[in-house]
């Protein structure tokens, strides 16, 4: 496994929607394993796929529930709103205030391509969802709240 070099805020990679994932092979699971390394080696609670330079739908988090991975993450179910301060990787001097769900149930698969769910409530809602705007090539950035108007 291998720490990968992080993309910074001014890479055009981090505005581009990713490609979605079809072959579930050894070179998948070398990809997830930098990915999911390069996540901890970071101290982030999440990565995507441009974080690393790579334009595919995977996703890596690590919340309260442990580790969670996803291939081709899409967010089926959401409920309720929090208004909370967010940071990223790519900029980790800068904060934003952005409105997420409270709850969110993510459908996508795993290394195998099995179809797989997941649920988060709280900060692992609020992650998944960063994570899953960023393969859609949405950065963080773009999600600020306003104060008046969320």
């Amino acid at each position: 496994m291998a720490i990968r070099k992080l993309s910074l805020e001014n890479d055009p990679i981090l505005h581009k929607p990713c490609r979605e994932v079809t072959n579930f092979d050894e070179r998948l699971n070398i990809l997830m394993d930098d990915l999911r390394d390069t996540m901890r080696a970071s101290n982030a609670l999440g990565l995507a796929g441009p974080h690393i330079g790579i334009l595919r739908r995977i996703i890596s988090i690590e919340a309260e529930e442990g580790l969670i991975e996803i291939i081709n993450p899409i967010i089926i179910k959401q409920l309720g709103v929090q208004m909370e301060t967010e940071r990223s990787v790519s900029c980790p001097r800068d904060r934003i205030v952005t409105v997420r769900p409270m709850e969110v149930t993510v459908r996508g698969n795993d290394r195998v391509g099995n179809v797989i769910e997941a649920h988060g409530i709280g900060l692992s809602a609020r992650i998944l969802c960063h994570e899953i705007d960023q393969v859609n090539g949405i950065f963080f950035k773009e999600k600020a709240a306003s104060i008046l108007g969320h």
